[in-house]
């Protein structure tokens, strides 16, 4: 026989709604469980905190600490109802809540489960068998369980740690940084730095997890063998982009002597630059992808979508502004790209404005195209009409292919506020 349960819900036509519920349902049942009474129960309490604070003990209960008009507090879960009649009580909710990590159903929504299990129309199941997983990020917790095999051995057979200093593992022929082999792993003789963050960790377990940790937090190619590269944050980002190349090609070097195909993953990035794959280093990485069969990189889209980083101006026969407020004396960086046909025409120049009571131009330098400042490093000084210094502005144009290349760094003066 089957129950069918049925909410009803009707809409009530008085205007009487009631008091306000300051218990919630859990903590209503605990407050009259009477083998529970007793209990020490995590609270928060909304209502006036400087009268609380002294209820709270008188009621046997410990104040943790107080956020504006909300306690956070511990007390005997049979004082909950006599606290909650309290006319300064605005509303009592319980500190604990079954916390979970939220990516058990990575499988599932993506279907992962189904290539595991090799559902037709595929022939097999795939679970990483016999491939390479790279993992270039900020290091790998490798002691893991989710990250050995049936026999408890490391199933990362390479680190390529490039925080450490030079020693007598320093892979060449890179010649920074110190490497660990999966036999140094396994006697426990790898000593690279601690990933901090749990960044690197985390995406290789997304990547390649057995679950052995927990079932439901496997990877997708949970069979896979790894190599990973801990990256230098550290360093200025022309040296950094060049590290990400050597270690794209380190871990498909060390794939190629096992005869095995190998996927990277790079979930690392920088703002700066054209974003279009034409600068050299993204070059040498696709030339390193499609030198041969059974290679591939995956490059994570980036987590600034929501940050005003960067902006887009088509040109015409009109003036665009861009203006920014600088409120310290740092130096403000601007780089902008375009197509040659695009930008041979196009005049601009750098400006500032006073911003209140109203805006106001206070400075500008000459106009320019960029044919003038190709492969020029210029130094300019920004003075306002009135005589005062306000930025040095130094300037750096390239002609790279077919795009061209502009750099603005401007160093203003302590308490000026620039705009572009």
């Amino acid at each position: 026989m089957r129950v069918l349960l049925l909410l009803l819900l009707s809409l009530m036509t008085s205007s009487a709604i009631g008091q306000q519920t300051r218990l919630s349902y859990r903590l209503q049942k605990l407050a009259l469980d009477r083998e529970k009474m007793n209990e020490p129960i995590a609270v928060l309490i909304k209502g006036d905190v400087i009268y609380l604070k002294e209820e709270i003990k008188r009621l046997n209960g410990v104040v943790k600490f107080t956020s504006g008009n909300i306690c956070s507090a511990i007390l005997p879960a049979g004082n909950l109802l006599t606290l909650s009649d309290n006319a300064k009580v605005v509303r009592i909710e319980e500190g604990r809540v079954n916390v979970q990590a939220l990516k058990d159903k990575m499988l599932i929504n993506n279907r992962i489960d189904l290539v595991h299990q090799g559902v037709s129309p595929l022939i097999q199941g795939y679970d990483g068998s016999g491939v390479i997983a790279g993992i270039i990020d900020t290091g790998l917790d490798f002691t893991h369980p989710d990250f050995k095999d049936s026999l408890g051995q490391s199933r990362v057979l390479w680190i390529w740690d490039h925080l450490l200093a030079n020693g007598t593992n320093t892979p060449l022929p890179y010649n920074y940084g110190q490497e660990f082999s999966k036999a140094a792993i396994d006697a426990g003789n790898a000593s690279t730095h601690v990933d901090q963050t749990a960044h690197g960790t985390h995406v290789t377990g997304i990547a390649t997890a057995n679950g052995d940790s927990l079932a439901a937090f496997k990877g997708a190619a949970p069979k896979a063998d790894i190599i990973a590269v801990s990256l230098n944050f550290n360093i200025d980002d022309e040296t950094w982009l060049s590290s990400i190349a050597d270690a794209v090609h380190y871990i498909f070097s060390k794939a190629d002597s096992l005869n095995k195909p190998c996927v990277i993953n790079i979930s690392a990035g920088t703002y700066l630059g054209s974003h279009d794959g034409k600068d050299l280093q993204a070059e040498a990485i696709d030339n390193l992808i499609t030198a041969q069969n059974g290679r591939m990189v995956v490059a994570a889209a980036g987590n600034a979508g929501n940050y005003p980083l960067h902006l887009r101006h088509q040109p015409n026969n009109d003036s665009t502004f861009t203006w920014f407020r600088q409120t310290s004396a740092n130096p403000v960086y601007i780089e902008f790209w375009a197509d040659t046909a695009n930008l041979n025409a196009v005049q601009f120049t750098i400006g500032a404005d006073m911003t209140t009571p109203s805006y106001t131009n206070r400075a500008q330098l000459p106009w320019t195209t960029i044919a003038p400042q190709i492969g020029v490093l210029g130094t300019d000084t920004l003075w306002s009409f009135n005589g005062n210094r306000i930025a040095i502005v130094q300037t750096y144009g390239q002609l790279i292919g077919d795009r061209y290349s502009m750099v603005y760094n401007i160093i203003p003066d302590p308490q000026r506020t620039i705009s572009v």
